[in-house]
């Protein structure tokens, strides 16, 4: 989603976005095997403020592309 694609489709989301999003991915896929229950409350807060972060860039990712689509 973060490439343009020529003829088809501009990119939909930001590099910006994009890295931000790997870092909530990357604690998403070690925690989704990992069971034990104790949470790192430092990387919790971490993720937080990555949302925080992430909130208006992706969100003018998406109405840059919404607006592509109306004009298609």
């Amino acid at each position: 989603m973060t490439l343009h694609l020529e003829g088809i489709r501009p990119k939909v989301i930001s590099e910006e976005s994009a890295s931000l999003l790997t870092d909530l991915m990357r604690f998403r896929h070690f925690k989704r095997y990992y069971f034990q229950i104790d949470f790192d409350k430092a990387k919790i807060q971490y993720l937080f403020t990555v949302m925080e972060r992430l909130h208006p860039s992706f969100n003018q990712d998406l109405d840059t592309f919404t607006q592509y689509l109306r004009n298609v």
